[in-house]
């Protein structure tokens, strides 16, 4: 199976990760895809939206869901969305939460159940902060075998 791939540079080191995603209506036939801007978080269990999100791709909610953060918990709607990442990096039938904000001015969070599709590795150097994803996944290991904690494969 082809993969498909990004990497993201970063001349400084960052700490919240930010790529571009377009969101679309799984729903909607033929729907327009939008962009916005969405932060990558390995805490968060599942892909979350905004309200502005669900305004401009006109999206139609699913159901509803519990969702627990640093606020407490609350109910609020869920959607069934298509994201396309950098580099052309498409995942199906996302569904994603409504919250009221993410960080900063990102509309979109990209969640482990979006994270844990691929491949997904951070890292940094001289000042500089790297991350790359890949779909399907074919394995990150920087260590050799005999210095895994869990190899997956012993022999």
């Amino acid at each position: 199976m082809n993969s498909r791939c990004f990497t993201k540079y970063e001349n400084r080191l960052v700490n919240v990760l930010q790529t571009e995603a377009k969101i679309r209506s799984v729903l909607l036939n033929e729907a327009e895809w939008k962009t916005y801007t969405a932060i990558w978080d390995t805490g968060a269990t599942h892909t979350a939206i905004t309200e502005r999100v669900v305004k401009e791709c006109g999206l139609v909610p699913i159901g509803m869901a519990r969702v627990r953060g640093a606020h407490g918990s609350k109910d609020v709607q869920t959607f069934i969305i298509d994201v396309m990442l950098p580099s052309e990096v498409m995942v199906g039938f996302v569904t994603a939460s409504q919250l009221d904000g993410v960080v900063g001015s990102a509309d979109v969070l990209i969640g482990m159940d979006i994270i844990a599709l691929g491949d997904f590795a951070v890292g940094s150097k001289k000042g500089l902060t790297l991350f790359s994803f890949r779909i399907p996944p074919q394995g990150v290991d920087f260590l050799p075998p005999d210095q895994q904690v869990n190899p997956v494969n012993k022999q």
